[in-house]
């Protein structure tokens, strides 16, 4: 973490910090995620989240190792199961790793585009009830 950055947070909380969420208006999030990026290469996970309550994108920064697929893959390892049978869900930005990585994986069908891209399959939207319909067809033995 930047030494400057790190003075600032107080010493019970400096080595415990989890997530840093920033509300930013659409226009402005994929350069304040270049910035991030560019001011803590390597040492973070971003990622955006569309807030359609609020009509923003939330940033959001992890330690780089920290995203839904390293959460999934420490779980499988606590119930001695293999990652390879995970199937995976999603919907956002933050949901790409898990998406990219697990062998079967599925993007709801009103996602953006790089989140779709991200999945092996695509689902219907959520509207549609595409959660229920992958679970549906895993149960079925489809995939």
């Amino acid at each position: 973490m930047n030494a400057l950055v790190q003075d600032r947070i107080e010493p019970p909380y400096r080595d415990h910090i989890v997530r840093l969420g920033v509300a930013v208006p659409e226009c402005e999030a994929a350069a304040l995620e270049r910035t991030l990026h560019e001011r803590f290469p390597g040492q973070i996970f971003t990622h955006c989240i569309r807030n359609a309550v609020y009509d923003c994108f939330v940033v959001e920064s992890f330690a780089a190792e920290t995203n839904k697929w390293a959460g999934l893959v420490r779980l499988c390892a606590a119930l001695n199961v293999d990652p390879s049978r995970v199937v995976t869900i999603g919907d956002e930005g933050n949901d790409i790793p898990m998406l990219a990585n697990a062998a079967l994986s599925f993007a709801m069908g009103d996602a953006r585009p790089e989140i779709i891209a991200a999945a092996k399959q695509t689902t219907r939207p959520q509207r549609e009830s595409g959660v229920a319909r992958v679970i549906d067809g895993v149960l079925a033995g489809e995939w």
